[in-house]
């Protein structure tokens, strides 16, 4: 089935998740880590993959062809070597001479547009890991880059560790890419969490998405490899599918859909929300937690109905978790009013325990 045929903003993301495993140094496929001698093999095997896919004869293809939206992402969690599943550890020097020997693989295959992103692990080792890697591969090349930029899982540290390689590496892209519910959790405290920290947070720190693994899972967490620790009581999909066919959405996907709303497209076919510069004040600084973001107008026609320069925008669009729960030592949330100031213009409004979006239209 062609994704894109089904959503014109469908992006694929090609992930190698775990070398084959006689290659890795344990000989089994759960646990070890992979022999720079065995690296060469690697991308042998990536060959065919590639001219596969620059066959036509996937609809992947017709992805890459369009906008060079397809990102390849480089070896899964790095630093994880689970003997309960199928891992790898890979080091960063190892990872670095694949990224510039893949590079020059998708060059020659017709994926010069495909972008290559390293890491995929935890925000734990930001400081780390990514930075070497991002610093290996420009120092063995000399000259240009293979990654395009580096992404992260919230397993381990914490949204703001982003910052450790942001800083150092400001023209790279950063993505975020993976986290996951578990069985039993609390539906409120995990919209807060995801909201705080994957689609306010780590956009905040410079991430251009916010992923969730597992997409559809049944109501044990399922299917999973048998003796697998991953998730300790259970994994929890975005979509829960019953053993009756019948399906349910969890809190993942009401966290996605009300952070979609503040960057989906204002026209058919027009641009996405970008994220733009908002601050936070006052006493109750510390309850909202707020992204702010502007989407362009695609009509000339539309934008004249409001500026005289011709350009309508929808102007910050708001997300803002109301979390004020100092009011007693017990679970008391209470609403948050914060006056909003915008262009020397205010407004008050009174924000809600849970997730809001706000916009207004405006000038450029």
């Amino acid at each position: 089935m062609d994704g894109g045929s089904l959503n014109t903003a469908y992006v694929a993301i090609s992930e190698y998740l775990e070398p084959i495993c006689w290659m890795l140094s344990s000989t089994v496929c759960s646990s070890g880590e992979l022999p720079l001698e065995e690296s060469s093999r690697l991308l042998k095997r990536r060959n065919p993959y590639l001219r596969y896919r620059s066959s036509g004869e996937t609809p992947l293809t017709d992805i890459h062809e369009r906008d060079g939206q397809l990102m390849h992402i480089r070896q899964n969690e790095p630093e994880n070597s689970n003997p309960t599943y199928p891992s790898c550890s890979m080091p960063v020097s190892i990872e670095a001479q694949i990224g510039i020997a893949l590079r020059n693989l998708m060059d020659s295959n017709g994926f010069s547009s495909t972008k290559i992103i390293g890491y995929e692990h935890n925000w734990a080792d930001a400081a780390n890991y990514p930075v070497q890697l991002v610093r290996d591969e420009i120092d063995m090349q000399q000259a240009g880059s293979a990654f395009d930029g580096v992404s992260f899982h919230c397993y381990e540290g914490t949204v703001s560790d982003q910052a450790y390689f942001t800083s150092q590496y400001p023209s790279k892209e950063v993505f975020f890419t993976e986290c996951t519910g578990t069985i039993g959790s609390d539906w409120w405290s995990d919209i807060k969490w995801y909201m705080d920290n994957l689609f306010i947070g780590s956009i905040n720190y410079g991430s251009s998405t916010g992923l969730m693994w597992n997409l559809a899972l049944d109501g044990t967490g399922g299917a999973e490899l048998p003796g697998s620790n991953s998730c300790g009581g259970g994994c929890r999909g975005v979509v829960q599918i019953n053993n009756d066919g019948t399906w349910s959405v969890n809190q993942e996907f009401y966290a996605m859909a009300q952070a979609s709303k503040a960057i989906l497209p204002r026209d058919s076919g027009g641009p996405w929300g970008q994220r733009i510069g908002v601050s936070v004040g006052g006493s109750l600084d510390w309850a909202l937690v707020v992204g702010a973001y502007v989407t362009g107008r695609i009509s000339s026609i539309d934008w004249n109905r409001y500026s005289p320069r011709g350009v309508e925008l929808v102007e910050t669009l708001s997300r803002s978790v109301g979390r004020d729960d100092s009011a007693s030592t017990t679970w008391n949330p209470q609403p948050v009013t914060a006056t909003i100031e915008f262009r020397g213009m205010q407004a008050t409004y009174t924000f809600p325990v849970g997730v809001t979006t706000l916009w207004w239209y405006a000038a450029p």
